[in-house]
């Protein structure tokens, strides 16, 4: 490692000597963190630092950066340490140098945090982060961040299932109820039809799902008393119910067929009592030391902590049924450390049931202060959880649950081996999967072993049993309505699909058995959540053996709808509306304006046209002698004819202020020197005379009226300039 660094720094210093910085568009990387998501106040968890899509021209060679969180007081860093053996660590930073070259994506280091003391919700993240490889390319990746939740750990639940009695409506359960006994069996006259049990759970948390009415045909029957705990998970009390058959008498009033013998089969006519099924400890103590949690028949994980001179524990395991038998593996050898010491309980049946002390070896050569109690963990260094368990061939019963270790399967004499999924809580835990290869018929055990990082184990029992009976539990087809297809394509013998869906709610599934007298009940199309979603298809045979289909249902992200319309289609009717509105303003302004105009033309013609005649001026005094208007040759049109010039002393007051208006209106200009133009701001006779004639003519009194308005106007100015200059001459 330290020639490689040595190698790398001289490397760096020969490109920076020459100046070589390459970058490359082509050259890819990413740096972030995985792990949980979630952690319990104060409680401490790690978090791997990966590289990931790496590309390039050249061979990754070095990477670097530094760990950091943005509210320390929410999530504190701990220690770092190297996983990869090419990385380094030092503080809160970290590099990698691998001269051979790797593009493959790789775990560098795993770093620790401790958790608050109160909720909170931060983020870890990586800064500085540096890329190169061996083609000189150097570039700065990017980097993923990761939301860390921190909250108070939820109170335990109970996981009790246990009944506390457990009596029938008519005879007696053979053995004796007893809690931790799972299995009884009664025999019942034939005029039993139907049986009723009244049954009472130890936890008053815990309910009776099932079983308590159980109708009885001829012969053996099977009745189940399914009891569900706090937790979820679950225990099924079975009460095998013989009813006996109808009495035959050939000759009536004889019930004795063979005078003498009353048992036409001599010997035992009861049915041969079944198997006890009971796997379970009365008892499990540990010589000097403490087990945590404290024991419970049905929790099946334990750990405890013991000094470095301890290398055995003095085991003291008692089953609760006599007939049922307990092995102990693991308890020597033991490597400093965590160590899991098994207790096997194998019942009469011969299903099993297996109990966990992880047993951590310290270092040291005395008993931790805590005496010896370690409390489980459940970040990820000590998860030892499944996070899901699935049978595709067969029903787990009952229904998975992570602290339910025991399980039971049925399945067809034509399955050798279960379809079985299990997947852990953390991604640092390892799942070994045990027995499930050439199952025989009968009972056979199937152990599900879930490793921490930390080395604890946990173990989940299946006890399956492979009946002598063929299962007819498969499907032909599968339809699906909207045009979709799954992949891959349909099989009967392929029992996991993936499907992709647009903006849907729900998905019109339906499907064809292979056996008309099987059922299918379908589950998870419908309320499709945007993201994944689990499409189960479950067949069911007559005689009761299951096959899980499963559909991975992938919705993509759609436009969210409001009264069926989309945003956009919002936005496209809000503009056509606008637009609408517009032109509906446009057209009643326009009409408006026409109103106005029509009302204009309406009120000047309603208007009384001036009515202007011309007459010869009055002559008096002519020289004709007469006093008619008729102009004699000689004669003179006003109305100072006959009168001497000389002789006229003064001029009437109205015909001076005509004058005087006459004159300011042309500026004292005489009429006859006022250019001829209609349209300025003077009126003359000889342009409404013009604008007479052009009416007559023309039936066109446009100008007229034009002159009219004009004269009108004038005449308003001088009113109007008339009372200023009286006021003037006032304030004078």
């Amino acid at each position: 490692m330290k020639n490689k660094k040595i190698i790398y720094s001289l490397f760096a210093f020969i490109m920076m000597l020459f100046g070589i910085t390459v970058v490359s568009a082509a050259s890819t990387g990413t740096i972030g963190y995985s792990g949980v998501n979630k952690a319990d106040t104060g409680a401490t968890f790690t978090q791997d630092v990966y590289i990931g899509n790496i590309s390039g021209t050249g061979k990754l060679m070095g990477v670097g950066g530094t760990v950091t969180v943005t509210d320390s007081s929410c999530l504190s860093f701990t220690s770092i340490a190297t996983v990869d053996p090419s990385s380094d660590a030092n503080g809160t930073k970290f590099s990698y140098l691998s001269m051979t070259g790797t593009n493959a994506n790789t775990t560098l280091v795993r770093v620790t945090f401790t958790a608050g003391s109160s909720a909170c919700s931060t983020t870890i993240n990586i800064v500085a982060p540096t890329l190169s490889f061996t083609d000189g390319t150097n570039l700065k990746p990017a980097t993923v961040s990761k939301t860390i939740t921190v909250a108070a750990p939820a109170a335990p639940k109970s996981s009790d299932a246990s009944l506390k009695s457990l009596v029938p409506s008519t005879g007696s359960l053979s053995p004796a109820f007893a809690s931790g006994t799972a299995t009884y069996s009664m025999t019942v006259e034939n005029e039993i039809s139907s049986i009723s049990f009244t049954a009472t759970p130890n936890d008053s948390k815990a309910s009776v799902q099932s079983g308590t009415t159980c109708s009885l045909s001829v012969g053996s029957n099977a009745c189940k008393i399914v009891v569900k705990a706090e937790d979820g998970s679950t225990r099924t009390y079975t009460v095998n119910v013989t009813r006996k058959a109808a009495s035959t008498d050939p000759e009536p009033g004889n019930t004795d067929p063979e005078p003498g013998n009353t048992d036409p089969e001599p010997g035992n006519t009861d049915p041969v009592p079944s198997k006890s099924g009971d796997n379970s400890l009365k008892s499990l103590d540990i010589s000097g030391f403490t087990l945590y949690p404290s024991f419970n028949k049905n929790t099946t994980t334990y750990a405890i902590t013991v000094a470095n001179n301890i290398t055995a524990l003095d085991v003291d395991a008692i089953p609760n049924d006599e007939k049922a038998s307990v092995q102990i593996v693991g308890n020597y050898g033991w490597k400093e450390g965590s160590n899991p010491v098994k207790i096997i309980v194998t019942a009469e049946d011969g299903s099993t049931k297996t109990y966990i002390i992880n047993v951590t070896r310290s270092s040291s050569s005395t008993v931790p202060g805590d005496g010896g109690i370690k409390k489980i963990d459940d970040g990820s260094a000590s998860n030892n959880y499944l996070k899901s368990l699935t049978v595709s061939n067969g029903e787990l019963k009952p229904e998975f649950n992570k602290n339910t270790s025991n399980y039971n399967v049925t399945i067809g004499n034509q399955e050798t081996k279960l379809d079985l999924s299990a997947i852990p809580e953390a991604d640092t835990s390892k799942v070994t999967i045990v027995g499930n290869d050439s199952l025989k018929v009968g009972v056979n055990t199937i152990t599900v072993e879930v490793t921490a990082k930390d080395g604890s184990l946990r173990i989940y029992t299946l006890n399956v049993t492979r009946s002598e009976k063929d299962s007819n539990a498969k499907l032909k087809e599968i339809n699906i309505k909207g045009g979709y297809s799954l992949e891959p394509k349909f099989s009967p013998d392929t029992y996991e699909y993936n499907l992709t869906v647009g903006d849907v709610n729900e998905l019109d599934i339906s499907a064809i058995t292979q056996n008309p007298k099987a059922k299918v009940e379908i589950t998870g199309n419908k309320n499709l959540k945007e993201g994944n979603n689990v499409v189960i298809l479950k067949v069911t045979d007559e005689n009761g053996f299951t096959q899980y289909y499963r559909v991975n249902v992938e919705k993509k992200s759609g436009e969210k709808k409001f009264l069926g319309l989309t945003l956009k289609g919002w936005l496209i009717l809000l503009g056509i509306l606008l637009i609408l509105g517009l032109l509906l303003f446009l057209i009643l302004l326009l009409l408006n304006r026409k109103k106005k105009e029509d009302k204009t033309v309406n009120n000047i013609k309603e208007t009384q046209a001036p009515v202007i005649e011309f007459k010869p001026e009055f002559n008096f005094g002519s020289k004709n002698g007469t006093d008619d208007d008729i102009v004699h040759e000689g004669g003179v049109l006003n109305q100072y004819s006959g009168v001497a010039p000389d002789q006229v002393k003064e001029i009437p007051e109205a015909d001076a202020k005509v004058k005087t208006s006459r004159k300011s209106r042309t500026k004292d200009v005489d009429e006859e020197e006022v250019p001829y133009d209609p349209y300025d701001d003077i009126v003359t006779k000889d342009e409404i005379i013009d604008a007479l004639e052009e009416a007559r003519e023309t039936d066109d009194d446009s100008k007229l009226k034009m002159l009219y308005a004009q004269e009108l106007l004038n005449r308003k100015k001088e009113e109007i300039k008339a009372k200023d200059t009286k006021k003037q001459k006032r304030i004078k």
